[in-house]
């Protein structure tokens, strides 16, 4: 059920600056907590639980204070030099399935909804959660409450304001709109959106707690769509729709299969309050080429091209003296084991010996090198995710065989895992040795999925290598397949592993009004999920991109965001 309440007083609001201030005061000193994910001797970083809080050490319950806190506490937005200029080309994987961001689930889908649509909240490697469209928010369990800048205009120069944003909101959380992010932004809970223009806010509440709505409301599918876009929403999905941004580009041009041309709003001037200036300024014009990653590395190598992510395996041709790399993740790597009657690994003790199969690092020898070392249910870029490896299985293949001798081991697993499926074939070579029975489905990404998230299938695989693609950054987004309401009961939860009291922790976490409280049960959940080995943590799934001298793109919490591109040089 989805109520929409939109008072018909207006009142003009003024943000506070000093507020602002308040919350840079009280910011810690993140220059201190950089990540260090990059280190080639695999160190280890343990975090405290202070680490774990997303903001400036402040409870979840209360006005967080969102801003940029510049060197000189003037409270302005950050923008580097926000004239537009220049033009940008670079390659995307494939063609975007839609450029309605309610409907995105590829990644090509979510590399141009940021560019097109801004977000309520958004990430930030100091801060944690800073402000989009929003200036400040208060969370509590039932929901969060967003004050909304007055600043912010769509690309038509309508004024976005809190029932501009209420609405999108609420499109977003119908359950008519079925959109495939939904769950993850909002929970399982009804939603109701309810704009106040006299208090200049939004509140968005939820029947079920869901303590990661803030960090939700900062995914590319949860960006705010103007009037003009939801009032012909198949025209949306073509990007025929003018005035529909929200965000810093709209798209100008669609040759299928051939380049997709954005161009910058020139009523665009409400940045994100990102805490760490964006040098230069944004091009005027950028043109992504689909299916071109391939070329793409060449194409910069001789100018054609200005950006490109690139595989590990192209890295070394690219001199750091002479190219900008940015570095981070879009998700990650699991083996997870499925508890259902028909599948061995009900049986704990097959799943400690399949563990004790698996090493970690040929596993990333054989997938890809610039990956890293994962021991828990996120990657560097997720918050309250353990960092330690006490609680993986130490590689024992001899101790496997004793186990595992003659025992018929499925295997699920994408081509696209690793070069030609390398990451299933390298599972099942592991395993073979120890004298297990053992087969590999590679299949493509689309059939996987059905697969594992079909009930009526579960007897037809015992272990699948998943990749998880976690663009929100969130730890549900990795621990809610392991743990919880089943995908038989309705829930995400496809290793059907059954943990009561893991189960009531993680709902303990979902519930928690306090950042820290919220940390301390997702992390108590991970132990247990591990302890129990219903799934083996493997490596990150790296992100790596490459642009040419005089531009920049910044991974924003080890999270790709074209919208950051920026033109440096004179």
């Amino acid at each position: 059920m989805l109520l929409i309440k939109v008072p018909d007083v207006f009142h003009t609001r003024s943000i506070i600056v000093q507020r602002r201030r308040q919350a840079c005061g009280l910011r810690r000193n993140a220059q201190a907590k950089k990540l260090e994910k990059r280190d080639k001797t695999l160190k280890i970083i343990t975090r405290t639980k202070k680490d774990f809080r997303r903001g400036a050490g402040l409870a979840l319950v209360g006005v967080l204070a969102l801003s940029a806190c510049t060197q000189n506490g003037d409270g302005e937005t950050p923008t580097g030099d926000s004239a537009a200029a220049g033009s940008l080309a670079g390659p995307i994987n494939a063609d975007p399935r839609t450029f309605n961001p309610a409907q995105a689930t590829t990644n090509a889908d979510y590399q141009v909804a940021r560019l097109g649509f801004d977000t309520a909240l958004r990430r930030d490697d100091e801060e944690g959660i800073v402000g989009g469209l929003a200036s400040d928010y208060e969370a509590s369990e039932t929901g969060v409450e967003l004050t909304i800048r007055e600043d912010a205009v769509c690309s038509d120069g309508t004024e976005i304001t809190p029932t501009v944003v209420a609405d999108s909101l609420a499109y977003l959380a119908d359950p008519d709109t079925s959109s495939p992010q939904a769950v993850q932004i909002f929970g399982s809970g009804d939603i109701t959106v309810t704009a106040d223009e006299e208090a200049g806010t939004v509140n968005v509440e939820t029947t079920e707690p869901y303590s990661e709505l803030a960090v939700g409301l900062t995914h590319p599918a949860a960006g705010i769509i103007c009037p003009s876009g939801l009032e012909d929403i198949e025209a949306l999905g073509n990007g025929n729709v003018e005035g529909a941004n929200s965000g810093q580009y709209s798209l100008t041009q669609v040759e299928s299969g051939v380049a997709y041309q954005f161009e910058f709003n020139d009523t665009y001037s409400h940045w994100p309050y990102y805490s760490e200036e964006l040098e230069g300024h944004p091009a005027q014009a950028i043109e992504l080429t689909p299916h071109a990653m391939e070329t793409g590395p060449n194409q910069v190598l001789t100018g054609e091209m200005d950006f490109s992510q690139l595989e590990y395996h192209d890295v070394e041709r690219f001199d750091e003296e002479e190219f900008n790399f940015s570095r981070g993740s879009v998700g990650e790597h699991f083996l997870v084991f499925n508890h259902s009657d028909s599948s061995p690994f009900q049986d704990y003790e097959n799943r400690v010996a399949a563990a004790q199969a698996i090493d970690q690092e040929a596993y990333q020898a054989a997938v890809n090198p610039e990956a890293d070392l994962i021991y828990s249910a996120g990657d560097a870029g997720v918050e309250c995710v353990i960092e330690d490896p006490e609680y993986m299985v130490s590689h024992d293949p001899d101790a496997a065989a004793e186990v595992l001798n003659g025992l018929d081991v499925r295997i699920i697993s994408t081509d696209v895992i690793g070069t030609s499926g390398s990451g299933g074939e390298y599972i099942q070579e592991a395993l073979r040795p120890t004298g297990a029975n053992v087969s590999l489905t590679n299949t493509d990404t689309g059939t996987w999925v059905d697969t594992i998230l079909t009930p009526d299938d579960k007897e037809s695989w015992d272990v699948a290598l998943w990749s998880a693609v976690n663009i929100g950054g969130t730890i549900t987004n990795g621990l809610s397949r392991v743990v919880g309401d089943t995908v038989e009961e309705g829930g995400r939860n496809f290793s059907y592993a059954t943990n009561e009291e893991a189960d009531e922790r993680y709902r303990e976490a979902l519930a928690a009004e306090d950042e820290e409280e919220a940390c301390e049960a997702f992390l108590e959940t991970q132990e247990m999920v591990l302890d129990e080995v219903v799934f083996v943590p493997l490596t990150s799934d790296p992100s790596i991109f490459v642009s040419r001298e005089g531009v920049t793109m910044r991974h924003i919490q080890e999270r790709e965001d074209l919208s950051t591109l920026r033109i440096v040089e004179d």
